[in-house]
């Protein structure tokens, strides 16, 4: 095990930092804050289709953000991928705002006649929709949002806490995700239709939680929890934003496209009030933010390093992907009326953020335990075991700590003991193999062991396990897991897979 100072290149939980459950605390507070103002000015909203049509953006832009971490995340346990390890945090987190989603999207059932055509009484025996009422029901199209978020949130803690079902998890999100989109936003014009509109949604979704993982790394780094995001991970996060943002603007194209050369009524009657009509400016500006800004900013390859760009092309992308949606929706709502912005969108700008921040800062800065990772296996069985045993110790003692009652502390003294002993008898092997393989850096490594083992021999003879120490035992235990990340590390281990001395 190393101990160096260097850069930690892998990091996918977040081991505590001092002041850092105080920090979250505070952001939690804030998010409260933006929760409750955002649903006072939506209850102050103009009207009720206002009102109700910003809920459906905040629940839909919700479900992308913790769909598009999801799949990201799916994409690189089934490619292997490891330029990612360093950013994994933010991708954990973001999942967390589907519930929240959810019960956004549910709460729609009680507004669902202001915003949805087929849920109105006087369309009951429309004859252009009459054959779409098996579907476009209110009890089944709810019970469809409940059963999609039930997919998503449970095979997706599969996949975000063993790494599993990420091929499941595609699968499933395909097909749900594009019945989704149909269902949310593209019966608000039950009318309206386009054969490839599932996948223009998921182009916005991915983009959307692009932007938001490069601001979350970006901001993750700056307040010293990710310090593996440097030149090389920037390059890379811009060069999806852009790749993304292309993409994004080749299926709009190909959308609109086919709806003008086939000129069905159905279809090219919104199109026109969005042209030609009062909304022909935000229809010209979406094109702007979504592929056009982005695209200028990002298409050298220094500005794909520079945080500063990289945040300006995420903020113009995220602003981007809420004036689509609302595109999507206002329009219907309003039938082409001139768009007008109130207290009502700003309240669904605020719960949206609200909840996002609620939901993402609980995970981010909260004390977790250090896992496992089949990863950090070398062959050497006795080594394995050694890291595994340490890892075990390691997550006991942060349950020990974290369900801390008064009595506890000869238990977790005798645990955080044990740990320091076990440790220090990993070291001794590890030093042997060392130079058994004629490890390059095992000074280096020697010296690393030394000063780790002296911190926590420092805290064993302070003999304080109270609360007032528990911050800094769990300091010490995230020490494990950073430093058993750092790029020294890995080249070690690397070294014992091909040293020909497994054992």
């Amino acid at each position: 095990m190393s101990h160096s100072s260097e850069a930690h290149e892998v990091m996918p939980d977040l081991s505590p930092i001092p002041g850092l459950r105080k920090l979250g605390r505070k952001l939690q507070k804030s998010a409260l804050g933006l929760v409750a103002l955002g649903l006072l000015c939506l209850f102050l909203g103009a009207s009720g289709k206002h009102i109700w049509g910003n809920v459906l953006i905040a629940g839909f832009n919700l479900t992308g953000v913790g769909l598009g971490a999801l799949f990201f995340l799916a994409v690189q346990v089934l490619t292997s991928a490891r330029w990612s390890d360093p950013i994994l945090a933010p991708l954990h987190a973001m999942p967390r705002v589907l519930p929240f989603a959810a019960i956004v999207m549910l709460s729609l059932w009680f507004g669902a006649t202001q915003v949805y055509p087929w849920a109105m009484p006087e369309y009951a025996n429309n004859h252009h929709i009459h054959g779409r009422h098996a579907w476009l029901n209110a009890p089944f199209f709810f019970l469809r949002v409940a059963l999609f978020f039930g997919l998503w949130i449970g095979i997706g803690q599969a996949l975000l806490k063993r790494h599993k079902l990420a091929a499941p998890f595609i699968a499933v999100f395909a097909a749900t995700f594009a019945l989704a989109s149909f269902d949310w936003i593209m019966s608000v014009e039950p009318l309206w239709y386009s054969t490839i509109f599932g996948i223009y949604g998921f182009a916005g979704m991915f983009v959307q939680g692009i932007a938001l993982l490069t601001l979350s790394a970006i901001a993750l780094r700056n307040f010293g929890l990710v310090r593996g995001v440097a030149h090389a991970r920037n390059h890379d996060l811009g060069k999806l934003l852009f790749a993304f943002s292309c993409f994004w603007a080749y299926i709009w194209l190909s959308q609109f496209m086919l709806i003008w050369y086939s000129n069905i009524p159905e279809e090219i009657g919104p199109m026109k009030a969005l042209v030609f009509g009062p909304w022909a400016p935000l229809f010209y500006l979406n094109v702007v933010l979504n592929f056009v800004a982005p695209f200028f900013l990002l298409i050298q390859k220094k500005a794909k390093q520079d945080e500063t760009v990289l945040i300006w092309a995420a903020v113009i992308l995220l602003a981007g992907h809420w004036l689509d949606i609302y595109l999507m929706v206002f329009p219907a709502l309003t039938k082409a009326a001139a768009p007008s912005f109130g207290l009502a969108e700003v309240g669904g700008i605020l719960l949206t953020l609200g909840c996002g921040h609620l939901a993402v800062w609980s995970r981010l800065t909260r004390s977790r335990p250090t896992t496992w990772d089949d990863r950090f296996a070398t062959g050497a069985s006795l080594i394995d075991d050694q890291h595994k045993a340490l890892h075990d110790q390691v997550t006991g003692l942060f349950d020990l700590i974290e369900g801390f009652r008064p009595g506890k502390e000869r238990e977790i003294a005798a645990a955080f003991k044990a740990f320091t002993a076990g440790l220090k008898e990993h070291i001794e092997t590890e030093e042997a193999t060392m130079a058994n393989i004629g490890e390059p850096l095992a000074k280096e490594h020697q010296r690393a062991h030394r000063e780790y083992l002296l911190s926590l021999e420092r805290l064993i003879g302070r003999g304080d396990y109270g609360p007032n120490s528990h911050e800094d035992l769990l300091n010490a235990l995230g020490e494990f897991r950073l430093h058993f990340d750092t790029q020294e590390e890995q080249a070690l281990l690397d070294h014992l897979r091909t040293s020909g001395h497994p054992h």
